[in-house]
């Protein structure tokens, strides 16, 4: 009787076979590279270029682990990049095929490919992402608001073209300077204006200049609000009895 051993790699089953004569050790075994009737070979992805590297008619490519890893790095290309995953998919396959179209001979190849373009793709988001993302400490001036704030490294900087970007020796001075003009405000006598209202303000100007920052950063009209309300759109121009009414707006643009 006969024994055949299947080895899946050819130059080592002639090898292993010869060696077996050799040594008279080979008594009714014999080692081959075919495989036995009905059980399709392995991964064709293992053959040389120059041999066949089809599938096995009516084999499913999906339970072959270089096909899996080219099926889940180009789905993810396609569903980021249409026009990118074709650009890869369009060196193997022509138009209209899919990536189970791909020989298996250019299953590695194509996954290589696939991925590189994925990088690609994700570092260029990201660095368009970083863009907008405040490396360093940032300082500056809101001349609609007579605001000034600070934007801490990794904070999203807003996108507010009329932000006057300050040096931090800027900042301290000009801070310095609006909080020496409230204080010469607050210290001023109250005196009556036709059309102002008699409520006591709830925030300083400073907290006013604060929120309506914040209101600002937020994409609120601050400017429109101040100049409805008051005629004016710079808040230390502005009289005390129109800040609960600015302050109650802004809020309100805050929620909305």
């Amino acid at each position: 009787m006969e024994i055949k051993v299947y080895v899946e790699a050819k130059e080592l089953a002639s090898a292993i076979d010869n060696l077996a004569k050799a040594l008279g050790s080979n008594r009714g075994i014999a080692f081959t590279d075919k495989a036995p009737a009905g059980q399709p070979a392995n991964d064709p992805t293992s053959l040389n270029d120059s041999e066949m590297a089809t599938m096995p008619k009516g084999d499913d490519p999906t339970k072959y682990t270089m096909f899996q890893d080219l099926a889940k790095v180009a789905q993810k290309l396609r569903d980021m990049d249409e026009k990118a995953y074709n650009k890869v998919l369009h060196k193997y396959v022509g138009a209209g095929k899919k990536y189970s179209a791909i020989e298996p001979k250019d299953w590695a190849k194509a996954t290589k490919d696939f991925k590189k373009a994925l990088a690609d793709l994700e570092k260029a988001v990201e660095e368009e992402t970083n863009d907008n993302i405040a490396t360093e400490v940032m300082y500056y001036f809101h001349p609609e608001s007579e605001s000034v704030g600070i934007i801490k490294k990794g904070e999203e900087i807003p996108e507010e073209p009329d932000l006057v970007w300050l040096t931090k020796s800027e900042y301290l001075k000009k801070k310095k300077a609006l909080e020496a003009v409230e204080t010469d405000e607050e210290e001023e006598d109250d005196f009556e204006i036709d059309n102002v209202a008699d409520d006591e303000p709830r925030l300083t100007l400073s907290e006013l200049r604060a929120l309506a920052a914040k209101a600002k950063n937020a994409g609120v009209k601050v400017g429109a609000i101040l100049s409805e309300i008051a005629g004016q759109t710079k808040l230390s121009l502005i009289e005390k009895g129109y800040y609960n009414d600015i302050e109650d707006r802004l809020r309100a643009g805050l929620e909305d």
